[in-house]
């Protein structure tokens, strides 16, 4: 997860580009977003948000990878310095989060820890 200026917690992702498949977009964004790179990567979980605000009202494919990372992850986000943040999965209802993100990180948890 990372941490905001604006004191909210989010998770990972971006958009697939053009002719780039979804273990490509997986890569590279693993990579822009944390300075790591990901192997043994398998979806898990995915939704559809219509409208999202976030997103200018486009409806977006939302797809939760399980994965190895393959480094350490920097402390910062390259893109813009926002924090990188492990959270304690006990401590997600507490934070401020989009529900579906919470519900995401929950599920990705006890999938992992079946």
């Amino acid at each position: 997860m990372f941490y905001t200026a604006q004191q909210y917690y989010g998770i990972p992702g971006g958009r697939v580009d053009a002719g780039e498949t979804l273990h490509q977009a997986l890569q590279r964004e693993a990579q822009e977003e944390f300075g790591v790179g990901v192997k043994d990567a398998q979806p898990f979980d995915a939704y559809i948000v219509y409208n999202d605000p976030i997103r200018g009202g486009q409806t977006c494919l939302v797809l939760f990878y399980e994965a190895t990372l393959a480094g350490e992850p920097r402390k910062t986000l390259s893109s813009n310095g926002e924090k990188v943040a492990k959270i304690p999965v006990a401590h997600v209802d507490s934070i401020t989060m989009r529900d579906e993100y919470k519900e995401a990180v929950k599920l990705a948890y006890n999938h992992c820890n079946k």
